[in-house]
Parts: structure tokens; C-alpha cells; sequence
């Protein structure tokens, strides 16, 4: 069960809803399931929103998807808040441009990009750790009795995320 919209790409819009898996082989049969594939963004943050579900902390830092941190079609102020929250990833991925002699981008270097974007991540460390965190606490998922619901940064791409 995967989370691909067709809203999401020109690409995604040619997906099928369910189909095998790449992954099957002669002795299993994996299926793939695009169980929101026809919902719209909205309708997507309506239903985490009534469920009074917490989205992943990515979110709240401003990406607009959670697999997304350094996004081949990430744009400048991605680029800027890569290099803040992550710089030895972002430093890993400018040696890499330059030792290949290629931009992931057209137009420069990653560090050409972020010198031209503004960082968005928040001055949130908490939210920072558990965003990089490979666990999230088992109480994460759910707000607390009381606990207003609120609209991630990342929702509808106001910040980051691919162009």
C-alpha cells in the first residue's frame, strides 16, 4: 500500500490503482496498491486532520514530501534548508557533483541553488531531531486529548519540495 497521487506529477497520473509489484517473483506475487491515488491534497490532509492524527515531523518543517529531503527536483530554498539541517549530507552530495563533473539540477551546483533560496526550517530543535530520527516515539501518531491540530508548513508546498 503506497500514498501516490495522480495530482502529484503528470507521471503519477498514468499510474494503475493496483498492479503486480516489481518485486514478484516466480514463487511470490507482490501486489502494489495506490490506495489515495485519486484523492486530492486536501482531501489527504482532511482525513489526518479529522483522525487527529500528527503528520511526520518533515512536515512541520516545511517539506512538502516526507521522502524528499535532498529532491533531485528540490528547489532553492529546499537546497538552502538541506545545507542547514543536513551539511554533511549536502556537502556529500556537492562532492559528488563535482567529482562527476554534473549538476543534479541545471543552472549550477546544489550550493549555487541554495545560495539562491532561504532556508525554511524552523527554529524547532525538537521537531528537527524527530524529523532525522529513524524512530518516532509510539505516542507520536496520535494527539493528545486536547491537543489542537495544526496545519504542517509542508502541506500544499508552501515551502519545499519538488518543482
Amino acid at each position: 500500500v503506497t500514498g501516490e497521487r495522480r495530482q502529484e506529477s503528470n507521471n503519477r497520473a498514468r499510474y494503475a490503482t493496483v498492479e503486480e509489484h516489481k518485486s514478484t517473483t516466480k514463487s511470490r506475487r507482490v501486489d502494489q496498491w495506490r490506495a489515495i491515488l485519486d484523492w486530492r491534497e486536501e482531501a489527504v490532509w482532511d482525513i489526518i486532520k479529522r483522525w487527529r492524527l500528527r503528520p511526520h515531523p518533515a512536515y512541520y518543517l516545511g517539506w512538502s514530501r516526507v521522502s524528499c529531503l535532498p529532491c533531485i527536483f528540490g528547489n532553492p530554498d529546499q537546497w538552502a534548508s538541506v545545507r542547514e539541517l543536513t551539511p554533511k549530507l549536502f556537502s556529500k552530495i556537492l562532492g559528488y557533483e563535482h567529482q562527476f563533473g554534473r549538476t543534479i539540477q541545471q543552472g549550477g551546483d546544489i550550493e549555487h541553488l541554495a545560495d539562491k533560496g532561504k532556508s525554511f526550517v524552523p527554529d524547532d530543535q525538537a521537531m528537527i531531531e524527530a524529523a532525522l530520527s529513524e524512530e518516532l516515539p509510539p505516542d507520536y501518531v496520535e494527539l493528545a486529548k486536547g491537543e489542537e491540530w495544526v496545519m504542517p508548513m509542508g502541506a500544499f508546498k508552501r515551502t519545499g519540495g519538488p518543482l
